[in-house]
């Protein structure tokens, strides 16, 4: 289990939050992206509601705060005294984590202390989609765009030390392999051929990926995550 998120099960410390409702209140209706380099001293929140009451998905695409006094906190409700969904509790990055709020109703609250932040020492921003279902808030790499390329698969799409690639032999021989993380930075990149191809993970931290095959025929991508 990923020991920077702390589930609501273990309902850790968080008595000095100050009861509080969210500055804005956004209704989705289609997926909502929101970006945010913080600074020192933060205490913001932000709302999210469903027009019918329908549960909220959330995904955290990229982002990185500081340990100790620095937190991203998410609610299942209305405000922060609602039940806790998930925190950070360690200074790594916050991609790939994906929630659903069950009562139709998200809060997100930014918490930081004087020290550092993305604005003065160039974390990575935090970035997010809210949506009404997990696959309306898929995380892309920035930058990357599918240009009807070669169908290829990709397996399993939740690995340890490799993600196998497989490419039909009718498929213009292969292309060039990318690995991408969800900033749109290129980790691994390779040629491969036809047929099946084992990829090595095990370098790669534990997070979101995606696989880009590009060829004469265009470009096509697959999502696939990396957990130690």
């Amino acid at each position: 289990m990923r020991h920077y998120l702390i589930m609501a099960a273990a309902m850790l410390a968080f008595n000095g939050l100050r009861a509080q409702v969210p500055d804005t209140i956004y209704t989705v209706t289609a997926p909502i992206t929101h970006s945010l380099c913080y600074t020192n001293n933060m205490d913001t929140l932000a709302g999210y509601q469903s027009a019918d009451g329908a549960p909220l998905w959330i995904a955290i695409c990229s982002g990185h705060m500081a340990a100790c006094c620095d937190h991203a906190y998410l609610f299942d409700g209305p405000d922060a005294t609602a039940p806790l969904l998930g925190m950070n509790s360690a200074d790594e990055s916050l991609a790939g984590l994906t929630f659903v709020a069950n009562s139709g109703m998200l809060t997100l609250r930014l918490e930081s202390d004087a020290a550092v932040s993305c604005a003065t020492d160039g974390f990575e921003p935090l970035t997010w989609i809210v949506g009404l279902a997990a696959s309306s808030v898929e995380c892309q790499p920035l930058g990357i765009t599918e240009q009807r390329g070669s169908t290829f698969n990709l397996y399993p799409t939740l690995v340890d030390d490799r993600v196998t690639i497989s490419v039909p032999s009718s498929t213009n021989g292969g292309g060039l392999l990318q690995l991408l993380d969800l900033t749109g930075k290129t980790v691994v990149v390779q040629h491969i051929g036809s047929g099946s191809t084992a990829v090595g993970t095990a370098s790669l931290p534990t997070g979101v990926y995606v696989a880009l095959l590009t060829n004469d025929a265009g470009s096509t991508s697959r999502r696939f995550e990396v957990v130690h």
